[in-house]
């Protein structure tokens, strides 16, 4: 029970974040159906701020408060106005602008984000896009495309391998780019909106190798080439190691590749509700947080440099497989709620979880509309907020003997 005097327990003073982030929620909300002139919420925008430090410093510190709060919901609307308004030069854009057709292909130049990723009688190539050539017209672009080659015979395998393609590699292809396909199945997902949560404005097919020329090597991150080299080599130690069922599921579990995954073992996975447990996320990231940190009692009197390795190993681990938003979600939330200890404040708070989704949508608003994020969150801050005082109060109630000073046992409610 808070003292009389002291803020309670979701106060701002105790709890900024929570007000942060939903002021931030608020803004994005009211830029995805209002949709309001960006030049009038920049101007409200730094009259909020200039307003908010007056107030301040003529200590009105509650409405210095909510007009600080009222210009997190104009800088959040800013955002989402920012990032539903790609750059001219965006592949999206040009591709909407009908500069480029899916009916003719184009010559794309562009760097690879990362080594090809092998599939079946595939390979999948991340293009960050430099320019493209249509019809003798050179045109600067900007933007990632997912493309796709098919290998389906030992010529055209060879043809590929030739190319020794890798993260950081420059090449010139001739692709039709596009859009995903629509299709009227009930209930199947948007694969458009899938391609843009993970940042892919366009996809292409290649249809053979020969279309390819590796142009050079861009600049490129050792580290990240280091981790991605790891990725492949662990991929090839489990095919060297299992069974092609199991390898393919081993793959999916650790790497993120889930191409190889048996038809048989994905359709029994989906028929018990256990397809979860083969994409990295929070369950894969918080038990090499558990290993790392020695288990339970370890993460009890964890240190400043055990924590530190382990938020190094985690980064690199989801470096490793792609930062897919499940990933980069669950390492976020597990970095804020290890690094408040550090800074004395409870690592299972509100607060916390209200930081970890105040950076994730201030780096990528559209995240409020993806299904993931949004119970991700929702689970998280119900567990903080219900289910763990309500163990805490039961433990309590638990522990009680009845004595002179604790004839009742205390209440158990939340």
């Amino acid at each position: 029970m808070s003292q009389p005097g002291s803020p309670s327990t979701l106060s701002p003073q105790r709890q900024p974040f929570l007000y942060l982030t939903a002021a931030l929620i608020a803004g994005l909300l009211v830029d995805r159906f209002i949709d309001p002139p960006r030049l009038i919420t920049t101007a409200f925008l730094i009259v909020s701020i200039a307003g908010s430090v007056t107030l301040l410093r003529s200590k009105q510190d509650a409405a210095s408060t909510v007009v600080l709060l009222v210009g997190f919901g104009l800088a959040g609307a800013l955002l989402s106005s920012t990032e539903r308004t790609p750059a001219a030069s965006r592949l999206e854009s040009i591709y909407e602008a009908k500069v480029i057709s899916p009916e003719v292909p184009v010559e794309l130049t562009a760097t690879l984000l990362a080594p090809p990723e092998p599939a079946p009688g595939a390979y999948y190539l991340d293009a960050d896009a430099e320019s493209i050539r249509d019809r003798n017209e050179v045109v600067p672009a900007t933007g990632r495309a997912r493309l796709m080659i098919s290998v389906s015979d030992r010529e055209a395998q060879s043809q590929f391998v030739r190319l020794a393609l890798d993260y950081g590699s420059r090449i010139r292809v001739l692709v039709r780019l596009e859009h995903a396909r629509a299709y009227a199945n009930p209930g199947s997902p948007d694969f458009n909106e899938f391609l843009d949560r993970r940042g892919y404005d366009l996809k292409g097919v290649i249809k053979s190798a020969l279309l390819i020329e590796h142009i050079g090597e861009g600049p490129g991150n050792s580290v990240l080439s280091i981790l991605y080299r790891l990725r492949l080599r662990m991929m090839d130690a489990i095919d060297s190691r299992f069974a092609p069922r199991v390898a393919g599921t081993l793959k999916a579990m650790l790497t993120g590749n889930r191409y190889f995954l048996d038809h048989g073992t994905a359709e029994r996975l989906r028929e018990s509700s256990t397809f979860h447990t083969l994409v990295i996320a929070g369950l894969h990231i918080g038990i090499i947080a558990w290993a790392l940190l020695g288990g339970r009692s370890a993460i009890k009197r964890r240190k400043v440099l055990r924590v530190i390795v382990c938020l190094v190993v985690l980064w690199a681990y989801a470096a490793m497989v792609g930062l897919a938003p499940p990933v980069t979600r669950a390492t976020t939330m597990i970095t804020v709620g290890l690094m408040g200890p550090l800074l004395f404040r409870r690592s299972a708070s509100i607060n916390t979880v209200a930081l970890a989704a105040f950076v994730m949508l201030v780096l990528k608003p559209a995240l409020l509309s993806d299904p993931g994020f949004q119970l991700s969150f929702v689970a998280v801050a119900g567990i903080v907020a219900i289910a763990l005082p309500l163990a805490e109060k039961l433990r309590a109630v638990g522990q009680w003997r009845p004595g002179s000073h604790t004839p009742h046992p205390p209440a158990c409610s939340p």
